[in-house]
């Protein structure tokens, strides 16, 4: 018997392949190299639904050989690897896995957006970064009867 767990792995990883440029590239290369970025848009997906910090989620992924097998992984990325990913991937990419992984559509849903005013830096650190943002505006989409998130778009203002 299938667990509940293995088979959402095995359906997350057919929406990340969908979603991005090279759905053939092996999880994890011989030799080394880079993760392919399907498997990590499926290792963020997985520490969302367990609602575990990357450093938590990674531990519990070594744990569970089944669910590394679903991936393709021999090995799991350390979990600043899966963070600082995690920084760096396209708005676009990750809006389309938004959108396929949100199937359960009711037709009803809302905008909401908020506004975040940035607490005063460091001089040091603003003028060592060139750090200018004074807010950031962020509009989500989301259905209201399942919560599911659609689309979210940022915004930042700049001094």
């Amino acid at each position: 018997m299938v667990s509940e767990f293995r088979l959402l792995t095995r359906e997350i990883v057919a929406k990340a392949k969908n979603v991005v440029e090279n759905p053939d590239e092996p999880a994890d290369p011989v030799g080394g190299g880079g993760f392919a970025e399907w498997a990590m848009l499926t290792l963020q997906a997985l520490r969302i639904e367990l609602g575990k910090s990357y450093r938590q989620t990674i531990d519990l992924l070594s744990e569970m050989p089944g669910i590394l097998d679903e991936i393709g992984l021999t090995r799991l990325p350390h979990f600043t690897v899966l963070r600082d990913w995690f920084e760096t991937i396209s708005m676009e990419t990750y809006r389309a896995f938004l959108g396929e992984s949100a199937e359960k559509r009711t037709g009803h849903a809302a905008i909401d957006s908020t506004g975040f005013d940035r607490d005063q830096p460091s001089r040091y650190y603003a003028t060592r970064k060139h750090y200018r943002v004074r807010s950031l505006k962020v509009t989500a989409l989301v259905d209201v009867k399942t919560l599911y998130v659609y689309d979210v778009h940022c915004t930042t203002t700049k001094k």
